[in-house]
């Protein structure tokens, strides 16, 4: 009985952690980050169409898996909680979430757990709402990890949450959505190795 406790034990934190919905708390990785310089702030999201989805196209190169949504923060600005989505290239919402000006701010961003999805090699789109109270920003295209390919900026005016589907040149960025990935799997593989062999020293010792 003690050894079944024991397994269930170690499985329950295992998945725990490769799979919390609120992931954002064991730490992440922005995939973009905002140039240093260059970046250039709309007042409103109503200047030039109205509410606006703001979109960042890009190509998974390694596979990760995504654990937050998050998007840009403007001081003095950023007043509202903001919808983010990510869609795969067919336009199918995978995975959305309300970003709140409470969660933890990295990199500028402000962020939000979602339910951790894998993203295969592919191309994506994470989207931005921007309602008609948020700024945003444009300005050159963002930086990246080796794990994703930034290709292009898209965008779509209308009254609620979309799959942009309007190009805009690809050598500019808004600012605008974000994604939170994992920290490398080799950390999980090892966690999960650690907890793995500390059940088996256990299991050794209840067997005397």
């Amino acid at each position: 009985m003690k050894k079944k406790s024991l397994l269930v034990l170690a499985l329950v934190v295992l998945f725990g952690v490769l799979g919390a919905p609120n992931a954002l708390a064991d730490g992440f990785t922005p995939v973009f980050t905002a140039p240093a310089t260059g970046m250039n702030i709309q007042p409103t999201a109503t200047v030039g169409g109205g509410p606006v989805n703001l979109g960042l196209v890009f190509t998974v190169n390694t596979p990760f898996t995504a654990v937050g949504l998050g998007f840009y923060d403007i001081a003095g600005v950023t007043t509202q909680p903001e919808w983010v989505g990510l869609y795969n290239s067919s336009g199918t919402l995978l995975t959305s979430t309300l970003v709140t000006l409470s969660g933890p701010v990295v990199d500028n961003y402000f962020w939000q757990s979602i339910t951790p999805i894998l993203l295969t090699e592919g191309q994506y789109t994470v989207v931005a709402f921007t309602g008609d109270v948020n700024g945003w920003g444009w300005g050159p295209a963002p930086n990246h990890g080796s794990e994703v390919t930034y290709n292009q900026t898209t965008y779509l005016y209308g009254t609620g949450p979309g799959f942009t589907t309007m190009n805009y040149p690809p050598a500019l960025g808004y600012y605008g959505p974000n994604i939170a990935a994992t920290p490398e799997p080799s950390a999980f593989l090892l966690l999960g190795t650690g907890l793995m062999g500390f059940l088996g020293a256990a299991r050794r010792k209840f067997a005397r």
